[in-house]
């Protein structure tokens, strides 16, 4: 299970699809999925479908049929070669004139909704939440949280290295003292967690906390960022991203609206990842949740409805990121 709601959809009208595009997204949204699509508009690949299904190579959460496609392929015998290969992912059959329900009278083929082709929103307003009923248990969507907050990582990994790379163009000896600055913080973050060999020293009248650290171990780190980055914190990361940002060398970048949305995304996504990995089940108000039991954090607690803008909040922060790196890979 991840953040994407998949969709295998075989329509001949392609610009009808486009024109409803927007409408299935929010609807999808609201729910916490990104929408992903792909749209056959005969059986020419069907075979080849069928075999990245059973493969595990293509995840499919619904199947959307038209009756009528192109090459005179029609939607009921391709959902009975689906069937047929042990496929048994919901499908909504429809038409825009013909009578769908009446292509199944002689079979009794299981998982399959009808619908009318002016309908099929409405339709799929009704399936879907019971659709995703099944794959939102609690446990599951912590572990959701877990891994796409991973895949963040990834991405602002990229980001950091990226605008490191934009300093370069006008300043290159600042990356050193930026990335000091950053291996310094980590350390210090550990040594919270257990203590490392150290001495204390005056720095601008300041007790400074100097570490002890093996000389190549330190250059390993410093002279490869992509070494640094792999063993920091998410933390670490986000802040490592708005200190590059104040950066006077970044002063001309045009991406005050995303930074702006970027700084919600510890009290968004790092604060509340890091209490799930603190919870236990509990019921609260009759309903059962994820309670925390993270020292300082007691009170919180996570139901459907907070999983749900959890996923919102991760489908934003990643779009957001990605916007970032867009915008400063061209500038």
């Amino acid at each position: 299970m991840n953040l994407a709601y998949n969709i295998l959809w075989f329509e001949n009208d392609k610009e009808w699809v486009d024109s409803i595009e927007e409408k299935f997204e929010d609807f999808f949204f609201d729910f916490g999925f990104l929408l992903k699509y792909d749209v056959y508009q005969n059986a020419d690949h069907l075979d080849h479908l069928i075999n990245q299904i059973n493969n595990h190579e293509r995840d499919v959460d619904i199947i959307l049929m038209d009756y009528n496609l192109l090459n005179n392929d029609k939607g009921n015998e391709i959902i009975k070669r689906i069937r047929a290969k042990d496929i048994f992912t919901e499908i909504i059959f429809y038409s825009e004139k013909t009578k769908v329900k009446e292509k199944f009278t002689d079979e009794c083929i299981e998982g399959i909704y009808f619908s009318e082709r002016d309908t099929l929103f409405l339709r799929l307003q009704q399936i879907i939440p019971h659709t995703i009923k099944k794959v939102i248990d609690l446990t599951n969507m912590r572990g959701l949280v877990m891994s796409e907050t991973s895949l963040l990582d990834i991405e602002l990994n990229n980001l950091i290295l990226i605008i490191l790379k934009f300093i370069d163009k006008k300043d290159s000896c600042k990356r050193q003292l930026l990335v000091d600055k950053v291996f310094q913080k980590r350390l210090e973050h550990a040594h919270n967690i257990k203590e490392i060999d150290h001495e204390i020293q005056k720095i601008n009248k300041k007790d400074t906390i100097i570490f002890k650290i093996n000389f190549n171990e330190r250059e390993k780190y410093i002279k490869d960022i992509k070494i640094l980055l792999e063993n920091i914190e998410s933390s670490d990361r986000y802040m490592f991203v708005n200190k590059l940002i104040k950066e006077p060398e970044c002063a001309g970048l045009d991406i005050q609206k995303e930074h702006a949305k970027f700084k919600q995304y510890f009290d968004d996504i790092i604060k509340k990842r890091n209490i799930l990995a603190h919870v236990k089940e509990d019921i609260v108000n009759g309903k059962k949740v994820l309670k925390s039991s993270f020292k300082g954090n007691e009170s919180f607690y996570f139901s459907h409805e907070d999983f749900k803008k959890i996923r919102q909040d991760l489908i934003e922060h990643k779009e957001n990121i990605k916007l970032m790196i867009a915008s400063i890979t061209k500038t």
